[in-house]
């Protein structure tokens, strides 16, 4: 059954999914489109956006070639590609290009997502359940888990968060064993947008770089939802949860 998609009123979310890494763990593998569960992550991912009327979807990195196996995607015409500049730029270069794009030009938030999840479907569906600028008092920066406003007073003093990054204004991320997981997030396009201003050079920046400032309601990843496949061995326990989850699907009820 589909989930429903955004009450009407509600904000324009869309997606940016970034699939051009230089995966050298993975012998340079395409590692979004690996076989999993008889499904790949690029696949299982599309679906889970659809699923939540999320829209529309960008994804970052070579447009795949549609006549390879396993290459397409159903739905996969509501995608728009684009590559960062240059090439294997880095995950900042890559999201710069995606909100330079006319497709999020009327997007309130996005969802920022790494193509090789292992369970998009768990980390959409929780991400776009929540609310990304709760109350105050819940809101912090990757800094030392300060509280909203002496985090934004400090940054901004220090030349860190651009004054023109709305108050309020964030984001909602995972956190796994207390390290953000950048690429599994919700966030408001105006304050990344304001913070990529401030950032200046893209090529080569780190996410933290960019998204460390924003005040962010983190959620804590406790059962390995934002797993992603970077390794051969994280394949295997991919594959193998994939399987298990088969298998307690088909027990009777």
């Amino acid at each position: 059954m589909r989930a429903s998609a955004p009450a009407p009123g509600s904000a324009s979310v869309a997606a940016v999914v970034l699939v051009g890494g230089r995966a050298r763990r993975m012998g340079g593998a395409a590692k979004h489109l690996l076989p999993l569960g008889g499904s790949t992550p690029w696949h299982r991912t599309l679906a889970a956006l659809a699923d939540h009327g999320i829209a529309p979807i960008v994804a970052v990195g070579p447009a795949p070639d549609e006549t390879a196996p396993g290459a397409g995607a159903k739905g996969a015409g509501a995608v728009t590609w684009v590559r960062e500049e240059p090439p294997f730029g880095g995950p900042v270069a890559a999201l710069a290009a995606a909100l330079a794009l006319p497709a999020l030009a009327r997007a309130e938030e996005f969802l920022l997502l790494a193509g090789d999840l292992a369970h998009p479907e768990a980390v959409v569906t929780r991400l776009i359940g929540l609310d990304p600028t709760p109350s105050a008092s819940s809101l912090v920066a990757d800094c030392g888990y300060e509280p909203r406003e002496t985090a934004i007073r400090d940054q901004r003093a220090e030349g860190i968060m651009p004054e023109g990054v709305p108050e309020g204004a964030g984001g909602v991320v995972f956190r796994a064993e207390g390290r953000p997981q950048w690429l599994a997030g919700r966030y408001r396009v105006a304050a990344v947008r304001a913070a990529l201003a401030a950032l200046g050079e893209v090529e080569g920046a780190s996410c933290r770089a960019l998204l460390g400032g924003l005040p962010i309601r983190w959620i804590p990843d406790e059962d390995g939802t934002t797993t992603d496949i970077d390794t051969p061995d994280d394949l295997a326990r991919a594959l193998a949860d994939a399987d298990a989850s088969a298998d307690r699907s088909e027990e009777p009820s």
